[in-house]
């Protein structure tokens, strides 16, 4: 289920919006036990309290870097715990080598 193609065929730009993105880390914390997931879930809840707590005042610079350096942290322990697939040179397949559920999300 990760990733509706049908999301994206709007004639409009979307994103994934973070209910769909702990959706997509959920399932893959539960069937693939990806536990870098379980951070960047509760990541995603804290920021969105805090941005709920500040009711509508923009954060101070300091703020966002805390939470630009944490995203990024987790999201490197993701990419450490899914390294992208090996290119073998001899090998004569066409087209790029399919990519784990949880590298496409990260």
């Amino acid at each position: 289920m990760i990733w509706q193609q049908s999301y994206f065929n709007y004639e409009c730009d979307h994103s994934m919006c973070n209910a769909h993105h702990i959706r997509e880390l959920t399932f893959l914390h539960e069937e693939y036990g990806q536990d870098w997931t379980k951070g960047m879930i509760d990541f995603l809840f804290e920021v969105k309290n805090e941005v709920y707590k500040a009711q509508g005042v923009s954060f101070d610079s300091t703020t966002v870097k805390q939470f630009e350096d944490r995203y990024k942290r987790i999201v490197g322990e993701g990419m450490k715990a899914n390294p992208p697939p090996e290119v073998n040179e001899g090998e004569k397949k066409r087209g790029r080598k399919k990519k784990s559920k949880a590298i496409n999300l990260l």
